[in-house]
């Protein structure tokens, strides 16, 4: 005997195929519970440790969590307080970090500033180089298209 499939099993099917685990078991959250978890480790010991370097690295390891779980406002603003936070460095690839999340956010402006400031102050050719693709389509969303020209140029001049 010959079962035909119908599309209400098919609904149903698809249905439960798809639901997240937290809807299929309410009390078991282990699909999002370690990432909360971490972030909220790591939250607490910003909060408690007072060794910069530490803190720093927690603040860094969180940006990238918040990023991950898609809280990328929150995220951004980590970024920009763990780079100025060592009292005798700059940490670029976090200000670099920063600037990229406002890029993606739209907010142009700001990104370009922070790209610009990574290319006139870190001696890393491949911050400045990342920096300069961040420069470049800040400025092409501006439409501020003899900047962009300006900024290839540059950028081609420091190409190896």
């Amino acid at each position: 005997m010959i079962r035909t499939i119908t599309s209400e099993f098919l609904l149903v099917f698809t249905f439960l195929l798809f639901l997240s685990p937290a809807v299929l078991h309410p009390n078991d959250n282990e699909s999002e519970a370690p990432l909360e978890r971490e972030i909220i480790r790591l939250e607490m010991l910003i909060e408690s440790e007072s060794d910069p370097l530490e803190k720093h690295q927690a603040m860094v390891e969180l940006a990238r969590l918040l990023e991950l779980a898609g809280r990328i406002d929150s995220a951004q603003k980590l970024y920009i307080d763990a780079s100025f936070l060592l009292p005798k460095e700059k940490d670029f690839s976090s200000l670099l970090s920063s600037a990229l999340l406002l890029y993606e956010m739209g907010e142009y402006r700001d990104a370009e500033a922070q790209a610009r400031a990574v290319i006139a102050t870190s001696n890393s050719p491949e911050l400045s180089a990342r920096a300069s693709d961040i420069l470049i389509r800040s400025l092409a969303a501006q439409e501020r298209m003899m900047e962009v020209r300006e900024a290839v140029l540059k950028t081609l001049e420091k190409a190896p």
